[in-house]
């Protein structure tokens, strides 16, 4: 949490504000911390604190400079000893926001295809036919929206 904070500030959010947002209680607010801290709970208030929780989903940039791809190993960490399936996917060289918005934009949405793989795995099953409740249509091929070497441009600026 606090090499996010340290990020934050050098890309203009100023530290004093977000610990204010998070009334100088860094740690408290921090996931993975407070997964852990879950953890040690003895295993029958921990199953019943966390029995409804949902598998979860870790996808992450290696390349990320705003939140470093670590803390979704941390977490992954903590969920699992919390006993919550999760599944992490690290996306090699990619940064914060290239697989929300440069990538889209020149026509490659790799997250949205692994999102709906996720969804299509926990698809209920009907008990009767066998198949699942509900199909996730193909999505239609992108379109680029901008020349690459503009999106690669963009990269080069975003503070992202």
């Amino acid at each position: 949490m606090e090499a996010s904070i340290a990020t934050f500030h050098r890309h203009g959010f100023d530290r004093a504000v977000v610990e204010r947002i998070m009334a100088h209680r860094l740690a408290y607010y921090s996931p993975s911390l407070r997964l852990l801290a879950l953890s040690e709970l003895p295993s029958q208030t921990r199953h019943a604190l966390l029995e409804d929780f949902p598998p979860c989903f870790l996808f992450h940039g290696t390349a990320d400079k705003t939140v470093n791809y670590r803390s979704s190993e941390q977490c992954t960490a903590a969920l699992q000893a919390c006993g919550i399936p999760v599944s992490t996917r690290f996306f090699e060289g990619k940064t914060h926001t290239d697989p929300i918005i440069e990538d889209p934009i020149i026509g490659d949405d790799f997250l949205l295809d692994d999102v709906m793989a996720a969804l299509k795995a926990q698809a209920p099953i009907d008990p009767i036919s066998g198949k699942p409740r509900y199909e996730l249509g193909a999505r239609p091929q992108e379109k680029r929206y901008y020349p690459k070497l503009l999106v690669r441009a963009a990269r080069k600026i975003n503070p992202f």
